[in-house]
């Protein structure tokens, strides 16, 4: 296979697999997260008495629509990161692949290195995402400052911290898949 070639199957890989996991952990984590939220909310409002009955009694119930919500929220979400992570994490395997394995032939290296860089990549790309829109979410819970628990602090580990975990795992999960894809195709020579 030719370098160019092993370079656009990398871009194109990387982009499907980072529109792939992105719309189906999207969904996924949208389907635990919504309920989640509503039931951290219920117990936060209860605590601060501005809710007239137990969150364990009415909580549970306005939890099951929450689940669809989460799914319809989370998947669009999910593609859009997905598939702009995609891109960038696509052009960095193949800056990885054309500068580092096609020079060296270093194929543990080339993966420990997709691996390592594509995470930090999606780590750096979302939390300045999070930095442009001004790293607080609109909290459900009240008038506290944000950064306390009154002020959304559940919010902010559900809404920014858990996705941006699972998307830095989803991400290593495509590097080594993609470097163990492009290091068994390489070109000879």
């Amino acid at each position: 296979m030719s370098s160019v070639s092993l370079l656009w199957n990398c871009a194109w890989r990387t982009i499907l697999w980072g529109v792939g996991l992105g719309t189906g952990l999207g969904a996924a984590y949208g389907a635990i997260a919504a309920p989640l939220g509503l039931m951290v909310t219920g117990i936060l409002y209860a605590r601060m008495e501005m809710l007239s009955v137990n969150p364990f009694l009415g909580v549970p119930a306005g939890m099951l629509p929450g689940i669809p919500i989460g799914i319809m929220v989370g998947a669009p979400l999910g593609l859009f990161a997905g598939t702009t992570l995609g891109v960038i994490y696509g052009a960095l395997m193949c800056a990885l692949t054309y500068f580092y394995f096609l020079k060296s032939k270093d194929a543990v290296g080339y993966r420990r290195a997709a691996r390592i860089g594509g995470a930090m990549v999606t780590v750096a790309a979302l939390v300045m995402a999070w930095a442009v829109l001004g790293f607080e979410t609109n909290s459900f819970v009240g008038g506290s400052p944000a950064g306390t628990v009154d002020g959304g602090v559940a919010d902010v580990v559900l809404l920014e911290i858990g996705p941006i975990v699972i998307a830095a795992w989803a991400a290593q999960l495509v590097g080594k898949r993609v470097a163990d894809w492009c290091s068994r195709r390489a070109p000879e020579g």
